[in-house]
């Protein structure tokens, strides 16, 4: 039996919305945002540090594939 204890950082998101002020007469409103998915794997108690989650048999040797993450800007527009 393995403690299959984890703690992870899920998603992050900062963002940004314009002032009308700054649009001009072509944008309603505007917004700017990053973003990552699954950034950062901040305990494990397997030993190893592998990541439970992503992990499909971790008790055999065939090993883990890195886990996915993921990075992206986000912009939104109205007219």
């Amino acid at each position: 039996v393995f403690d299959q204890t984890y703690v992870k950082l899920r998603e992050v998101a900062l963002g940004y919305t314009f002032p009308k002020r700054m649009l001009g007469k072509y944008f309603s409103k505007a917004s700017i945002s990053v973003f990552t998915r699954n950034p950062l794997l901040l305990y494990s108690k397997i030993k190893g540090g592998i990541d439970i989650s992503e992990a499909e048999s971790y008790w055999e040797e065939n090993g883990q594939l890195p886990p996915v993450r993921s990075f992206g800007i986000n912009l939104q527009l109205g007219f």
